[in-house]
């Protein structure tokens, strides 16, 4: 299996951090964050629903923890978040977690954290080696985007979420407890960025298509379903879960479709 991050910068960050790089300029030393970087409906969806893969649990644990001490940048109030230097120097999962830089002179870059299994250390179900994926994105030294994802894509023809209830859930403006009980429903994907002072969410899990299946996408906010997209499998193969995560909430922001929560 390829390292899937590779290229990502330019694919994700060159296009759509243009319009923001000029903006966002000062950082923050942050001791503590807002609760809602990870509500507590995300902590019962990776509970519950998330892909069996031990190197997800293990990122999901690290991740957790390393929250707690970041804040995002607002992208529309332009108010500083965490800087690249704390989140590298914070983030401490264990010595055998390989971790990719990437930036550019104009100011964007990525650090990730890459979850591998053991050469050979086969997942029972899947048949495949557990792969996962801690993903921070930033402006002018600002993070922007924090995301995790599995990078063992498992794509079972029995265990999609079927087209009907994906179109069900954008159209019925879907809460998270019903996304939950979605038959077939598994996370693979999770994601944030934070707009005019309120969080934006974006989940991702392999649905069917007229092939061997694609990524479903939704964006979350103030608990429900507000948006969606979707990702072939071929592209989740080489930029994940987190990766499209982060493009499909970054691309509504000029868009205004995030309304502070009433």
């Amino acid at each position: 299996m390829k390292n899937m991050k590779k290229g990502l910068v330019t694919l994700l960050l060159f296009t759509m951090f243009v319009p923001l790089k000029n903006h966002v300029h000062a950082t923050s030393e942050t001791s503590s964050t807002d609760a809602e970087m990870l509500p507590e409906w995300v902590i019962t969806l990776f509970e519950d629903k998330a892909q069996e893969n031990k190197m997800l649990d293990r990122a999901w644990e690290d991740y957790q923890t390393a929250i707690e001490d970041y804040q995002l940048a607002d992208l529309e109030t332009m108010e500083p978040g965490t800087s690249y230097t704390q989140v590298l120097e914070t983030y401490n999962p264990d010595e055998n977690i390989e971790v990719a830089e990437e930036s550019a002179e104009d100011g964007t870059a990525t650090i990730s954290f890459i979850y591998r299994a053991e050469e050979g250390d086969l997942n029972p179900t899947t048949g495949i080696e557990d792969w996962a994926q801690v993903d921070f994105y930033f402006v002018n030294e600002n993070l922007i985007y924090t995301g995790i994802t599995t990078l063992s894509l498992a794509f079972m023809a029995d265990g999609l979420v079927s087209t009907t209830d994906h179109s069900a859930l954008v159209s019925d403006n879907a809460s998270v407890e019903e996304l939950a009980e979605v038959e077939n429903f598994e996370l693979n994907g999770f994601g944030q960025i934070k707009v005019d002072g309120e969080y934006a969410y974006g989940v991702g899990y392999p649905k069917e298509s007229a092939n061997i299946g694609e990524g479903g996408l939704l964006i979350i906010q103030d608990g429900q379903v507000v948006g969606d997209s979707t990702a072939t499998f071929e592209d989740l193969m080489a930029y994940s879960f987190s990766g499209f995560i982060y493009l499909m909430l970054v691309s509504q922001v000029d868009n205004q479709v995030f309304e502070p929560a009433q």
